[in-house]
């Protein structure tokens, strides 16, 4: 009955009925599946939704007879580190990953001076009618709209439960979920609990044996998720005010191929100038790492300069410096650092 609830609407007979006497007549059958049951949703809100499963795999008996179901996991065989060392030892590899995440995440304390020189060219941009916008308290129905926003089944946090749960069991978990986030939002209290988060380290080739060569995931928890999209919403209707116009990320209407094509037609033109005495210069700068080095001093300055009221400010500076991590490696939980710069 829950399935039947979860699907859309059934196929026409005669629009499958040929795909069906294809696989029967190769002696296909669905392979099954382990996990959730669906892969898509529409996105539309309770009695609407319509979850899916697009992806599926068919195979013979032959194809199962010659290869035995079994589950794969990746192993950690061992990580070089700077000075050429090789380590192979499991907890040997689980400090080095700790302590590689502590030193990205230590701050280096940036002077006044700095700070006021790296903001000093900012300008108040937040008008009237957008302070009195963004200093109303958040109310139920944007804690609602938070939720209805998320992926439901967004990989877990700490909590072990993916959104598809309070969403789907809204009605009995609202009350709870509802007075929690206001109590982060309105009154900027956030327990530490809420804040904790995994990152798990995902491989980005087959052949591993540095850090950077896996790519860090953030798992946060649900209600922790709910309270930052709520933020975000309240920002998304004067992001044009308050960022550059060459910003691209996290803009609607905006992809950052457009910025790819300015940085294709500057270096075009670098490469085909044959006049003049003025030449040109382009700097190639590794910035993978720039959200991880966001100063919170820096941080918590600039909106200040924009204009933004300062219980907003405090209220973005307490959601992101009191997250915590610990870590995840190939099914293993390990570690543990609080970070004292990034986002």
């Amino acid at each position: 009955m829950l399935l039947k609830r979860r699907v859309g609407r059934q196929r026409p007979v005669w629009k499958i009925r040929r795909f069906r006497e294809a696989l029967a007549s190769n002696d296909l059958y669905d392979l099954g599946f382990e996990g959730t049951p669906c892969t898509w949703c529409n996105q539309h809100p309770e009695p609407n939704t319509i979850y899916e499963r697009l992806d599926r795999a068919c195979t013979d008996p032959i194809w199962r007879n010659r290869l035995i179901p079994a589950e794969k996991q990746i192993q950690s065989v061992g990580l070089r580190i700077a000075e050429g060392q090789w380590l192979d030892n499991e907890k040997d590899i689980q400090n080095h990953i700790e302590a590689y995440f502590g030193d990205i995440f230590r701050t280096r304390n940036p002077s006044k001076e700095e700070l006021e020189k790296g903001t000093e060219a900012i300008t108040a941009r937040i008008s009237d009618s957008m302070l009195q916008e963004i200093s109303r308290p958040c109310t139920a129905d944007k804690v609602s709209q938070a939720l209805s926003y998320m992926a439901p089944l967004k990989s877990p946090g700490p909590d072990g439960l993916p959104p598809f749960f309070f969403q789907k069991y809204w009605h009995v978990v609202h009350h709870d979920v509802i007075s929690s986030t206001l109590m982060i939002l309105n009154d900027l209290i956030l327990p530490s609990e809420l804040n904790k988060t995994h990152i798990v380290l995902i491989p980005k080739c087959k052949k591993l044996d540095t850090l950077n060569q896996f790519r860090p995931i953030s798992l946060c928890n649900v209600a922790d998720k709910i309270a930052s999209k709520a933020i975000a919403n309240r920002l998304k209707p004067i992001l044009d005010a308050i960022i550059s116009l060459c910003q691209a990320d996290f803009v609607p209407g905006k992809l950052i191929t457009d910025n790819v094509l300015l940085a294709f037609e500057a270096n075009h033109y670098l490469n085909t100038k044959k006049w003049g005495k003025k030449g040109h210069m382009a700097l190639k700068l590794d910035i993978s790492k720039v959200y991880d080095k966001v100063e919170w001093k820096f941080l918590g300055k600039v909106p200040y300069r924009l204009g933004f009221p300062p219980k907003f400010v405090e209220l973005v500076m307490i959601c992101v410096s009191t997250m915590s991590y610990n870590f995840i490696l190939c099914g293993t939980q390990f570690g543990s650092v609080t970070p004292q710069t990034g986002l």
